[in-house]
């Protein structure tokens, strides 16, 4: 440590050997305390100091002062201090703590046009290193050096320098007294070299090295007078995974330093700060205002007897890597983060101005709350357990905040709104006509921003519908449980539809638009072209219901399109696509014979008179044209009716059906009505449809329905476009 020892002069000389009496009282100036006079070895006192200089004693007339630093060294473990340290993910973070310390070094010392230069050197003379492609070559960075005009590692500064967890620039600024250690989670070593003026005026030049091993080569010597006071800290060999991937520019370092100390820039408190790069030279203070729209707002505050101050910015740039609109917490005179959340998302959404060019909002919270809670390496505010402390939470602090924000923003949320309810209107009349309802009934409550994407907008609709469904079933539950007696029942009706509209409305929507879909699916795999193959077949069939499974497997019945061929064979309680009987639970036959699609709806298993109906579908392909009375889909039928009432019917679980072998049998046959399957048909006594395009009728206690491809698609295109026009989709 630096310790100054004030004495009378009672007698010196400089005899080896002599000593001096310190009489009668003498200080130490950290601890303020005197302490007993006692004879010292004046050789030996000036052998160990690094400085003797003739100074006043508080109230005692002349006396000696003796510093003490040479063969300095920091009595702490720096290895096991960066251990305990947060591992960085960039060397951003480093090159940002020495260009605080030359901020607050001009600030204490009060210098007039306070100036700081950041020189980026890079490796220019290798060969630059590729990333990707060969077009990508980037120069690793070499060294960064940071320089500053500001009061410089006098002796105070240097002992506080080599003190773990220093509170010397805690009252002013807020530090933490560990920023210098992130240094060397980046680079493997600093120099520092630094001109400063002693109390009584004197220059002297102080030259060390930092890195883990110690505070190294320190050397002290007195400055010529025309060496300007002045402190360069070099950071050097970047550890790996440190280095940078991309070409650094004077630009990306400038807008990093007015990021982070973006307090300071709005203020209009920051020195000058030059950015070197590769030959060129930006000053951050011009690059920020040129951003500048308008000067700050700032406005006071009080929450639980705490002071807080907030500056609200507009800017007119688009966002940049780690600078977005919104609000952030500041600490210590910087900004520590943004806040991870906003009531209102406008915050923190691009503003638009009158001819709608992008503004970027910035809103900077201050107060002693901040500089409390903020962790020691000032990323983070560590808000704690609500209600632990005396301190408002971060929701009440927001909530202030934002009514704040609504005044000075008013012109620019209306804009967003405007915005915003282009953005919804256009997604639900394009993208999903199921949320029209909900977006009429909530539109003053939704809000998208206007650079948001169609999956963001999609995302964000879908989270908010199923909210706002989940509250109103929620209260629709309550309101059909509550006792109507002597109430206005009629106006609980009304009430009750009023909620639930909304919700039923998306679902017939949905239901009709994923029918239309399907609809139109099915028309392209009619325009299928044959060439021998049974392409068409397949596709048509596995667009109703996949093949080779049934509905115990994964897919159960979220793929089935049954209502193509009929709406009643949307519910059934057993579906089969293409296994053989002795793999369908419903019948014990063995046999290996395939229904293309079996399904089996129950009313009721037991004694019911009314048990249930089994439906067959039938695919066959297109342009077959050689059936004859043994070989045509009528008959193989007949053959599958015939081996599931010898193997009996069951319900999928096993459990006999009353009258099985009496189930009424539906079946539908989808082919091309050639001319020998037409002949077929009228033999088997079906009639023709009135459309002409299919038959139907009864044969041997089964009914059939033989409809062409053409014939499927427009009646259950028909059938659709009455859900259509009730969810006022007849449009499509």
């Amino acid at each position: 440590m630096t310790c100054r020892v004030f004495a009378i002069l009672q007698r010196a000389t400089s005899t080896p050997g002599r000593k001096l009496a310190c009489s009668p009282v003498a200080y130490c100036s950290r601890l303020r305390t005197p302490f007993p006079a006692r004879d010292v070895d004046l050789s030996a006192v000036v052998e160990r100091s690094h400085r003797l200089r003739i100074s006043e004693a508080p109230g005692t007339g002349e006396g000696i002062e003796l510093s003490f630093g040479r063969n300095f060294e920091m009595k702490a473990n720096i290895s096991g201090r960066l251990s305990k340290l947060r591992n960085i993910k960039s060397y951003n973070e480093a090159l940002l703590e020495a260009v605080a310390n030359s901020i607050q070094s001009c600030a204490i010392s009060g210098v007039k046009n306070a100036e700081i230069t950041v020189e980026v050197r890079l490796k220019t003379q290798a060969e630059p290193t590729r990333k990707g492609s060969s077009k990508n070559y980037y120069y690793p960075i070499e060294s960064i050096s940071i320089t500053d005009n500001g009061e410089g590692f006098t002796d105070e500064n240097f002992e506080s320098f080599g003190m773990m967890d220093t509170d010397q620039k805690a009252d002013r600024f807020g530090c933490k007294g560990i920023g210098r250690f992130l240094w060397l989670k980046a680079f493997q070593k600093v120099t520092v070299d630094s001109i400063y003026r002693t109390p009584n005026g004197e220059k002297y030049f102080r030259h060390f090295n930092f890195s883990k091993s110690d505070i190294e080569n320190q050397s002290t010597r007195k400055a010529s007078d025309d060496e300007a006071v002045r402190t360069s800290i070099c950071l050097q060999s970047l550890i790996d995974g440190m280095q940078q991937k991309h070409d650094v520019t004077a630009e990306e370092i400038a807008h990093l330093i007015i990021g982070h100390f973006l307090l300071d820039f709005v203020n209009g408190t920051a020195p000058r700060i030059h950015v070197v790069c590769r030959g060129e030279t930006l000053c951050a203070n011009d690059v920020f205002e040129e951003m500048r729209l308008v000067e700050p707002e700032k406005q006071t505050f009080k929450m639980a007897d705490y002071d807080f101050e907030f500056i609200q910015q507009k800017l007119n740039l688009k966002a940049k890597k780690g600078f977005y609109p919104g609000i952030y917490y500041c600490a210590g005179g910087r900004v520590v983060c943004k806040a991870s959340t906003t009531l209102d998302p406008k915050i923190e959404s691009l503003m638009l101005d009158a001819e709608g060019g992008d503004v970027m909002y910035l809103g900077l919270v201050k107060s002693q709350v901040l500089d409390d809670l903020v962790n020691s390496e000032r990323n983070v505010i560590e808000w704690g357990t609500p209600g632990l402390y005396d301190y408002p939470s971060e929701k009440e602090i927001l909530k202030m905040v934002e009514e704040v924000c609504a005044k000075f923003l008013k012109t620019d949320f209306e804009r967003l709104d405007v915005k915003s309810n282009a953005k919804l209107q256009d997604f639900v009349d394009s993208e999903a006509p199921e949320y029209k309802g909900f977006l009429n009934r909530r539109r003053d409550s939704l809000y998208v921003k206007p650079n948001a994407s169609v999956s963001e907008v999609r995302e964000y609709v879908w989270e908010e519908f199923h909210k706002y469904e989940r509250e109103e079933r929620r209260e629709v539950d309550d309101l059909i449980s509550v006792d109507w007696s002597g109430e206005d029942a009629e106006s609980k009706i009304q009430e009750l539809s009023d909620k639930i509209e909304p919700l039923v409305a998306h679902d017939l929507v949905k239901f009709a638009a994923s029918r239309h879909f399907y609809l139109r699916m099915y028309k392209k795999a009619m325009s299928l072209k044959e060439e021998g193959g049974y392409q068409k077949e397949n596709v048509i069939h596995s667009l109703i219901y996949p093949m080779n499974t049934d509905d115990r497997s994964a897919i159960g019945m979220d793929k089935q399109n049954l209502w193509l061929i009929d709406d009643r064979l949307t519910f059934v309680n057993y579906l089969a696509s293409d296994l053989s009987f002795a793999k369908m639970p419903i019948t014990k036959s063995d046999s290996k014979q395939r229904m293309d699609i079996a399904a089996l709806k129950l009313y009721a298993v037991g004694t019911s008179d009314n048990a249930g109906e089994l439906y067959i579908i039938e695919f066959k392909r297109p342009g077959r044209d050689d059936y004859d009375p043994d070989k045509n889909p009528i008959s193989q039928v007949l053959d599958y009716v015939e081996v599931l009432r010898a193997g009996g019917v069951t319900a999928a679980d096993g459990t006999e059906i009353s009258g099985a072998n009496k189930l009424p049998i539906y079946c539908f046959i989808v082919a091309q009505i050639t001319p020998t399957l037409r002949k077929q048909c009228r033999n088997s006594g079906l009639q023709l449809g009135a459309s002409g395009d299919y038959f139907f009728g009864v044969v041997a206690g089964v009914y059939f329905e033989v409809m062409s491809l053409n014939s499927l698609y427009k009646k259950a295109k028909e059938r659709n476009h009455a859900l259509l026009t009730a969810a006022g989709l007849d449009n499509l």
